[in-house]
């Protein structure tokens, strides 16, 4: 019963968007007499989500050798390839998965995620539609399901699966995200921007989910708005800081925005080009001619179109 009780903590807290809370409950389940896969499995989780994929790939492969063939942990380590862009491996895990138990929703929402990075929405779309039969109202499952639809252009039926997985689990943050990106789409900006502030209310450390509210605030030209959604701790990778040049230049800080972006190129931007065209217009801006004209022919050679 105490090794029952922790796992729920463990499963509440991760709910919650509590992930080191998670991770701590977790593991005294883990050190309990009765431990099974499942502890480990629920401490991966919590891993995971702190971005810790070294140690949740250790857990996730224990649970597996306690219980073989176990497709949640098995799906677990596709999610893990597929968020270090290791698509190919990922399929395969999500594949075996699915085939080990046609009930992990996991593997299923998995499977689609791999086919929508590779632009196969419509594949993606009959994946969860005609072959997760068995975990259709599955909150995961109608989040790319919702992504599928929304890459489709088919709004309604979208929001409608979004809203959907929101209700079956509030702590998903890509059903905000992508109820967001639909209002968007809508053009209903400040419904857009509703869905971002409740998520992140409840999964604060949803990196995507700030990114994508601080670019709606700066659509909007509402910079400090947008810098106050960055400011939050824990943000990894160049984008955030992309954006948080573009808010500083809106508010006539041109230091700290070649600041920042200088330093996203350090970190890895994901348009290297684009933020390379910044910071020449930022220069150019500044009449620092020499400075403008290396980054523009960066930029050029990066993407041949930024040449024009």
């Amino acid at each position: 019963r105490a090794y029952l009780a922790l796992l729920d903590e463990a499963r509440d807290n991760l709910r919650a968007g509590e992930t080191a809370e998670a991770g701590a409950v977790a593991g005294k389940a883990v050190r309990q007499p009765a431990a099974d896969a499942e502890a480990f499995l629920v401490r991966a989780h919590a891993y995971r989500r702190q971005r810790d994929f070294d140690t949740a790939m250790l857990d996730y492969a224990e649970a597996e050798q306690r219980l073989p063939g176990y497709a949640p942990a098995v799906a677990g380590l596709g999610w893990l390839s597929f968020e270090r862009g290791e698509h190919d491996l990922a399929d395969e895990r999500f594949r075996a998965a699915m085939q080990a138990d046609p009930g992990c929703a996991a593997a299923f929402a998995g499977a689609a995620a791999v086919l929508l990075a590779r632009d196969e929405a419509e594949p993606a779309l009959r994946l969860l539609d005609e072959e997760a039969t068995a975990v259709a109202d599955d909150p995961l499952v109608q989040v790319h399901r919702g992504e599928a639809l929304l890459a489709l252009g088919r709004l309604e039926p979208a929001v409608q699966a979004f809203v959907q997985a929101k209700r079956g689990d509030a702590s998903l943050w890509r059903a905000y995200r992508g109820l967001a990106l639909a209002y968007e789409q809508k053009g209903d900006a400040e419904a857009a921007e509703q869905q971002c502030r409740a998520g992140l209310a409840i999964v604060g450390d949803a990196e995507p989910l700030r990114v994508l509210h601080a670019e709606l605030l700066l659509r909007r030209d509402r910079y400090r708005d947008a810098l106050a959604t960055l400011a939050a701790p824990g943000l990894t990778g160049g984008q955030p800081l992309v954006l948080e040049g573009i808010a500083r230049q809106g508010l006539g800080e041109g230091a700290a925005a070649v600041a920042a972006w200088t330093k996203a190129l350090e970190l890895g931007a994901d348009e290297p080009a684009d933020v390379h065209l910044l910071l020449a217009m930022q220069h150019a801006a500044e009449g620092r001619w020499p400075e403008a004209e290396r980054h523009a022919a960066r930029a050029a050679e990066l993407d041949p179109a930024s040449a024009k």
